[in-house]
């Protein structure tokens, strides 16, 4: 939940909208069309079982289809929920939970994706990733751990953990692939897993670079309370992993460089 409040603020200062319409169009037909890539308004519907398996475009600058989703991500109020900025969307396993109730579970387990993208100048590192140089990407991006505190971010986050590269994407994007762990500690008793895709995409000239980054995060609180076990063995790190697959393979980035 403190993880959730996390990404809501960030995305609120951006100019974020954290409580989308049900639906901008008549029915998801009017909005977009299988296996096609069609530009969508942000904010958009709530993500449902019906409507997972269409792609969705991210203003001009990205498209991809969302994780998958199954049958017990909407069972007891639970849902997939949306947050966008304008340079970036979160799509995030959430729940309405009664105010007498102290806990729930996402209070306990949670899973959010956060999608993004940015232009910048061509740079020594985006050479190396289309060159698939290991050697420059392991001491660009060299493991370390987290020498500030806080609530979140805190002594002994680690970060950059097996920086290696990858291939994704409809068009074979040179991705930087890296994970990180925060353990949990007595203010934030939860962990949290990340894993993060950075691909790129030059223009012709290679001169600028448009790069859209895809973070898949987990938290999990390190003391369960034992009906919440059976749902903590179905929301693993490694299902989110599965469930986004399709995101990369699927991931489509854009031609235009401008600001």
């Amino acid at each position: 939940m403190k993880l959730l409040l996390l990404i809501g603020m960030i995305l609120f200062i951006s100019g974020c909208s954290s409580k989308p319409p049900l639906t901008m169009y008549k029915n998801d037909e009017q909005m977009v069309l299988k296996d096609s890539f069609v530009d969508l308004p942000m904010p958009f519907i709530y993500p449902s079982m019906e409507n997972q398996n269409y792609i969705r475009c991210f203003k001009e600058q990205f498209c991809s289809l969302f994780p998958i989703m199954k049958d017990i991500d909407f069972k007891d109020k639970r849902y997939w929920g949306v947050m966008t900025s304008n340079d970036s969307y979160s799509i995030y396993t959430a729940e309405n939970t009664p105010i007498n109730q102290q806990q729930a579970v996402n209070d306990y387990v949670n899973y959010s994706i956060h999608l993004s993208s940015y232009i910048s100048p061509y740079s020594a590192k985006d050479r190396a990733l289309e060159n698939g140089d290991e050697g420059f990407i392991s001491k660009k991006y060299k493991q370390g751990i987290e020498e500030r505190g806080g609530t979140y971010y805190q002594n002994g986050r680690i970060y950059y953990i097996n920086a290696h590269i990858e291939k994704h994407g409809k068009e074979n994007y040179s991705c930087v692939v890296y994970e990180e762990f925060n353990p949990s500690k007595e203010s934030y008793k939860v962990e949290t897993r990340a894993k993060t895709f950075s691909c790129i995409k030059p223009n012709l000239e290679k001169t600028i670079t448009k790069r859209v980054s895809i973070i898949l995060t987990y938290t999990k609180a390190k003391d369960l309370p034992k009906e919440l076990e059976s749902i903590a063995k179905d929301y693993t790190y490694e299902d989110l992993q599965q469930r986004a697959k399709r995101m990369l393979d699927s991931l489509y980035i854009k031609d235009g460089w401008d600001d």
